[in-house]
Formats: structure tokens, sequence, C-alpha cells
């Protein structure tokens, strides 16, 4: 009986034992302004990728009229130009700070999206093959805003709590996405995918701009995760 209870008494505990270890998890890691700074960056970013999410379909199907097989090639180039960027990442690092790589790759993410209005503009004999050059660098840049925020984030976050930051970052990331999905697919029906492409590009740019003013964009530049070369120690003999 002894034994049941204890074991009965350790089961009621654990869930008060994880929701405390929850709330302070949270407590931490939003008391630390960087990382709270770049939360916020991020649910920005993650809104006008999912922005385009939405709208790149209706780009292709309605407003582009591509066939179905180069809707497949051009939705495959997104991938293929994410993997180009994903092995560039260490590369990347090694010659620039994570806070410099993420104000770039936001900055030129937005002026790309603005370039859908410019491609629909051309004659359309090179529509197609400016849509999978388009479509390419999209997937490419998008690598390269997931490897600064990584990269930031194992900087920022104390190792006790980097489990539990990562889960913030991803709800964070996801909600950012959602309300993205969801505003695009609202305006969609009345500006057109174009449109909302373009300005959510502009927002984007902004948004990098004006963060590099703030104190937390200056905080971020402080973490620097090139690779380097371990230094030897100091090993002292003792004469005794």
């Amino acid at each position: 009986m002894i034994h049941y209870h204890q074991a009965h008494n350790d089961n009621q505990s654990q869930p008060s034992s994880i929701w405390r270890s929850a709330k302070d998890g949270i407590k931490t890691v939003f008391a630390l302004a960087p990382i709270t700074f770049l939360i916020a960056l991020i649910m920005q970013l993650m809104f006008a990728a999912g922005i385009f999410n939405t709208t790149s379909t209706s780009l292709l199907l309605q407003d582009f009229h591509v066939s179905s097989f180069h809707y497949g090639m051009i939705e495959a180039m997104v991938g293929a130009g994410a993997c180009i960027g994903a092995a560039m990442g260490p590369f990347l690092l090694l010659h620039f700070k994570p806070g410099h790589l993420l104000f770039f790759s936001s900055a030129f993410m937005g002026v790309w999206m603005i370039f859908v209005v410019l491609l629909q503009q051309l004659p359309g004999v090179y529509t197609i093959p400016s849509l999978y050059i388009w479509v390419s660098i999209i997937g490419l840049i998008n690598a390269f805003l997931n490897i600064p925020i990584s990269s930031l984030f194992l900087g920022l976050t104390p190792d006790i709590y980097r489990g539990r930051a990562m889960a913030i970052l991803q709800m964070s990331s996801n909600t950012g996405l959602l309300l993205g999905i969801v505003i695009s697919e609202l305006l969609s029906r009345f500006l057109g995918a174009v449109f909302v492409t373009a300005i959510s590009g502009t927002l984007l740019v902004l948004i990098s701009l004006l963060a590099t003013k703030t104190k937390g964009f200056k905080a971020l530049l402080a973490i620097d995760k090139k690779m380097k070369k371990p230094e030897k120690e100091n090993v002292v003999v003792s004469g005794e």
C-alpha cells in the first residue's frame, strides 16, 4: 500500500511539474529581449510566407495560365531551390553573421515578391521561363531565412531552455503562417493574387528596414555562429 500511494502521488504531481516547467520556460524565453524581438520578426516573416503559399497557386493557374505539366515542374523548382539554399548555408555562415543574413534574406525576399508585377507585363513567350526562375529563387531565399533563424535561436537561448524555446518558435511560425493564409484569402478576392503578393513583399521590405533601427536587431548582431578552429589549451606542467 505504501508503494501504491507513492506511485499515485507521483502521477498526480507529474502534470503540475510539466505545467510548471513549461511556464518557467515561457517566462525565461520572453524575458530575453533579443529572443522576443526575433519571435516577433519571425511571425511577420511567416505571415508573408503564408500569403505567398496562398497566392502562388492562383498566380500560376489563374493569372499566368500555366499548364498542368508546367505547374508541377514549377512547384518542384521551389523544392530544388530550397535544397540548394540549405547546402549553401554552412558556407554563408562562415562569411556572414546570422543577423545580417536574416536581414538581407528577408529584404531580398520582399523585393523578389514584388517582381511578380513585372512578370505579368512580360510577353507570353518569356512568362514560363521567368516563372521557373522566380519560384526557384523563392525556394532558395526561404532556405536562407531558416538557416540564420536556427543559428540565432541556438545562440540566444540558454541550453536548459532550448527545447522549450524551439517549441515557442514553432508555435509562433505556425501562427504567422495561419494569419497570412487567412488574410491573403480574403484580400485576394478583392485585389487579386498579383497585387496581394506585391503588397506583402512591400511590407516585408519595410519590416526588414525598420527592424535594423531597433535595439533588438543590434542584439542579434552580437551572435556570431561562424565556424572557428578550436584553440589549443595551454597545459601548464608543474615542476613540483
